[in-house]
């Protein structure tokens, strides 16, 4: 990883998560450093077969790490708002995976959300 490398955490380990890490490898200027999953096993296991050196047992530890630049959320749709919006708090941006909010409301509620923070 070179310094000025941007630093992604993903979170959750599903199939779409190995998409994401997959092309994070293929990418100039950008590293997986981090995933978390909600046990420590499935993160240091997608962490072991992806070559990504940091791993959490939870979405907030991510969340709270200061060397992570963006968020890759890749939970299933039920989950977006809750870790999107934690993250919006922390003021780590995100990438949120398809579909983006369960609905309208939860949608515009992220939108108008991220310039209060």
């Amino acid at each position: 990883m070179k310094q000025t490398d941007l630093r992604v955490g993903i979170i959750a380990t599903g199939w779409i998560a190995e998409k994401a890490a997959y092309t994070i490898q293929r990418m100039e200027g950008v590293t997986c450093h981090a995933v978390a999953s909600r046990t420590l096993q499935k993160a240091q296991d997608f962490a072991a077969k992806w070559g990504i050196p940091c791993a959490y047992g939870s979405y907030s530890e991510l969340l709270d790490a200061e060397d992570i630049d963006l968020v890759y959320v890749g939970t299933p749709h039920s989950h977006h708002f809750d870790v999107t919006m934690e993250a919006i708090e922390k003021g780590k941006p995100c990438l949120v995976e398809k579909a983006f909010m369960a609905n309208y409301d939860q949608a515009l509620q992220v939108v108008e959300s991220w310039g209060r923070f």
